[in-house]
C-alpha cells in the first residue's frame, strides 16, 4: 500500500497549511468539503469501497481515505438529507 504525504513546497506557510475544511487531495483539492457533489461525498464516506466484495485485488482502489476526511463527508451528507442503509447512503 502506499503512503501519501504532503510534502513542503518551499512556498508561503499558508500554502502549506491546508483548511480543516477543505479537500486536501483529489479532483477538489483545495474546495471546500460542503461544496462537493453528492456523489463524490458519498465515495469518500464509503473509503472509495475499499472492502468492497468481489473486486479483485489488483484492481482495488489502495489509497486510504483519511479519518477526518471521512467523518466530515458523512457528517455534511446527513446534513443534506442522506442516511445510511446498509451499505448504501439513501435520502430520506
Amino acid at each position: 500500500m502506499k503512503i501519501y504525504k504532503l510534502q513542503n513546497t518551499g512556498g508561503k506557510k499558508e500554502d502549506v497549511l491546508a483548511s480543516p475544511d477543505s479537500m486536501p487531495f483529489g479532483k477538489y483539492k483545495g474546495q471546500r468539503i460542503d461544496t462537493l457533489p453528492d456523489n463524490y461525498l458519498i465515495m469518500l464516506a464509503d473509503d472509495f469501497k475499499r472492502d468492497r466484495p468481489g473486486v479483485p485485488i489488483g484492481q482495488k482502489f489502495t489509497f486510504k481515505v483519511p479519518l477526518d476526511i471521512i467523518a466530515k463527508a458523512r457528517k455534511v451528507l446527513e446534513k443534506r438529507g442522506y442516511r445510511k442503509k446498509g451499505t448504501r447512503w439513501e435520502r430520506g
